[in-house]
């Protein structure tokens, strides 16, 4: 009898996960189209369920049908699919979370925003580079996810801005509006790479066309190659996307104190020439105290591997080092960098400032918290917000607890379980 129990067992086991393979490979056969309206409708019919009232929960039961079975209905008189019933419509949300169509996007703190701007003075700034400071109302281990996809929905809607321009001069000129191509600069870093799959989700066959510059070379190690930026491009090749690609291979270092050496180099000379090109960069900044930060751990690497004759982190430090954009350190008042070598990127601070200032481009600079530790940028930040001559932003986009910091505010308390 056990014998017989347990293959019975055994038999439900093995029908219940056939069921269950049958019903992934169901959802995921069916169009974009379905799982998108599917979704859609739910969600109208639960913000219209939703009873805001102070009426007991008693009360407030069996009003009317749940958004569920008001959406499998729909799916019966309309796709007369008698197959999706009310249990199924949560699979199918999970189906569009996974295909990115279910984005969250985080509230902004309009009364911190309005208080750093007047703290650094920077209205000036921002209207001269048509830009903004984006305070997102977060706080918890999850900032730096939620500032970054801040990031990207505001790079979308810079990408979109550009394209315009640019079309409505092309049909200006007399040229084709239609050969029109934004180019996105994007950095190397944690940052970065969660922004470009943001991105990536958010985009649709109406994106335009776009070319993608890496503008720092990043894989510093070897047991880390997917921290050079050229990986993240493969985000968008996975979309169905008019997509270019202008990759930067280099060393991440070059003796001495410029890159002129390196110009020459017909491996980077090609991405170098094309840097004007660009119209929307996005880039991170980091610490000079987090030890996480993409440009420490390499010249951490480099001293403990003995590969150079001084200690350029202890050079940088002697220097006031608090922070570098694009591996480019600085300090308080102005750029530095070590007399040994030279860290490589297409754009040093100084030509990032100019940069920012031209008409139609865009600097994108996000400055929340590490994503690995959580510590704070706000240092790392105040000289670019402070100094006008080191302003290497149009949009900033940071997080309301280094808003605080910045504005010397108490910082706020993060919800338990962050």
């Amino acid at each position: 009898m056990a014998k017989s129990s347990s293959n019975k067992n055994a038999k439900v086991s093995k029908d219940s996960k056939k069921s269950q393979k049958t019903t992934r490979t169901r959802l995921s056969d069916e169009t974009d189209e379905f799982i998108f309206l599917v979704s859609e409708r739910y969600f109208t019919e639960l913000g219209q369920s939703i009873d805001t009232t102070d009426a007991p929960a008693k009360q407030r039961q069996g009003k009317k049908r749940g958004p569920t079975t008001i959406v499998s209905d729909w799916i019966k008189e309309v796709y007369h699919r008698n197959d999706i019933t009310r249990e199924k419509i949560y699979p199918i949300l999970w189906e569009a979370t996974r295909r990115g169509f279910l984005l969250l996007n985080p509230p902004v703190k309009k009364e911190l925003h309005d208080a750093l701007i007047k703290r650094y003075d920077l209205q000036r700034h921002i209207d001269q580079t048509n830009g903004d400071v984006i305070i997102t109302n977060v706080s918890g281990n999850t900032t730096t996810s939620n500032v970054s996809l801040t990031a990207a929905d505001k790079i979308i809607e810079l990408i979109d801005r550009v394209d315009s321009m640019k079309k409505s001069q092309a049909i200006h000129d007399g040229k084709d509006p239609t050969a029109v191509r934004v180019h996105l600069g994007i950095g190397a870093g944690y940052v970065a790479e969660m922004v470009s799959e943001r991105l990536a989700s958010r985009s649709s066959s109406e994106l335009p066309k776009l070319t993608l510059h890496a503008i720092s070379p990043g894989g510093y190690y070897l047991e880390e190659p997917q921290k050079d930026t050229s990986t993240y491009f493969a985000n968008f090749t996975k979309q169905s996307l008019d997509v270019k690609v202008v990759g930067l291979f280099s060393t991440p270092i070059v003796n001495g104190t410029s890159l002129t050496p390196l110009i020459s180099n017909p491996s980077f000379l090609d991405s170098y020439k094309k840097r004007d090109e660009i119209d929307v960069l996005v880039t991170s900044l980091a610490s000079a105290d987090d030890n996480h930060g993409l440009l420490k751990r390499f010249f951490d690497y480099l001293r403990n591997s003995k590969m150079l004759k001084k200690d350029v982190i202890q050079e940088l430090k002697d220097k006031g080092w608090v922070g570098d954009i694009l591996f480019q350190p600085y300090s308080e008042k102005e750029a530095i960098g070590p007399e040994s070598v030279t860290p490589v990127a297409l754009f040093t601070l100084s030509e990032l400032v100019r940069f920012a200032q031209k008409p139609n481009k865009y600097v994108v600079l996000t400055g929340g918290p590490c994503g690995q530790c959580h510590k704070s940028k706000a240092g790392a930040l105040r000289p670019l917000l402070r100094e006008p001559s080191m302003r290497a932003w149009t949009h900033l986009i940071i997080d309301a607890n280094t808003a605080n910091e910045l504005c010397e505010k108490e910082p706020i308390v993060n919800f338990p379980g962050n």
